[in-house]
């Protein structure tokens, strides 16, 4: 008797834990929405040693004449942290208008001005996306082309120091044509 008892409390506690398993179940349902990005973040700095300054223009002002070196040099150079307001698809590009930066030789400052892109992991860390004149920064970077970070483009005068700069760049002499120079970047975005 006590193992009839024993067999049938088992047969109920095996039929509760299947009737458990299969008969309590709710679905609920998780939903978010990303929106498809529309405009460009940029932030741009004005970099002097390890000191960022917030910047409204790039402007190198008055050049100084390195007389030991004899170039004309800035005592800083710029630093423009681009990022996007919603998700993917997007491509950002990054142009150059204006005759005196999208030219070479002594009347403009096409092939004096050296522009770096990166891909930002961090503050620090990175990796070159390229280094190029900035008369050649026409550039197009998609999200698959930063991920996981984000653009950074920098722009500083040539100081002539041999494997450190794209081909065709110049530093700044006494040859070039005295004046002020100006061009324009943009930075715009291009939902896919």
């Amino acid at each position: 008797m006590k193992s009839r008892i024993t067999v049938a409390l088992a047969m109920v506690c095996g039929l509760a834990i299947f009737a458990a398993s299969i008969g309590f179940a709710a679905d609920i349902i998780i939903s978010a929405e990303v929106p498809q990005a529309t405009d460009v973040n940029v932030v741009l700095s004005r970099v002097t040693g390890d000191s960022w300054t917030p910047a409204a223009s790039m402007n190198f002002g008055t050049l100084a004449l390195d007389e030991d070196l004899g170039i004309f040099l800035p005592p800083y150079y710029f630093a423009a942290d681009v990022g996007v307001n919603g998700g993917a698809p997007w491509t950002i590009q990054h142009s150059v208008s204006g005759a005196d930066f999208t030219t070479g030789g002594l009347e403009a400052l096409g092939d004096n001005v050296i522009v770096t892109f990166m891909k930002q992991t961090g503050d620090e860390e990175g990796s070159e996306l390229g280094k190029v004149l900035i008369m050649n920064a026409s550039r197009s970077y998609s999200n698959v082309d930063l991920y996981p970070g984000w653009l950074r483009v920098y722009y500083g005068i040539s100081t002539g120091e041999p494997g450190a700069e794209p081909a065709g760049a110049t530093p700044i002499t006494v040859h070039e044509y005295a004046g002020n120079y100006s061009g324009t970047v943009t930075i715009s975005l291009t939902a896919n």
